[in-house]
Formats: structure tokens, sequence, C-alpha cells
């Protein structure tokens, strides 16, 4: 019967210990969620205060990528600018 009883005590250590090991993680992965929702935050604070500032990218064209001429071209190869 000590055999048993020495079993069932090192699966019950087995289970603490796999109990303690999700603790541990839940407390991390909480602390992480809690770090990710104050960046969140900050994020939505930044873009609130560039919209007010008049930052924000409403309302702007992007300029179009100018085309190189063939001589232009030439040249920036002939520079050795690739």
């Amino acid at each position: 019967m000590t055999k048993e009883k020495e079993e069932h005590q090192e699966e019950e250590e087995g289970e603490i210990s796999a109990i303690d090991v999700a603790t541990k993680l839940h407390a991390q992965i909480k602390e992480e969620n809690d770090r990710h929702e104050q960046l969140v935050l900050r994020q939505e604070k930044l873009v609130a205060q560039n919209m007010l500032g008049g930052k924000s990218s409403a309302g702007q064209k992007q300029e179009p990528p100018k085309e190189e001429t063939p001589e232009d071209y030439k040249n920036r190869i002939l520079k050795g600018e690739v």
C-alpha cells in the first residue's frame, strides 16, 4: 500500500506543479494584456492629438512618383547610382 500512496502523492505533486505553472502563465498573460491595453490607449491619444493638430492624413493626397525619362535614367546609370 505504501507504493500506491507514493504514486498517488507523485500524481498530486505533478498536478500541483501543473496548476502552479498554469497560474504563473495566467498572471503573465494578464500582465501582457494590461500592458497592451495601455499601449492601445496611448496610441489612440496620439492619433486624436494628430487629428486635432492638423497632422492627420485625412484629405491629403500623395504625390505620384515622378516618372523617370530615358535621359534621366541614362544619367543616373552613368553616374553609378542604382
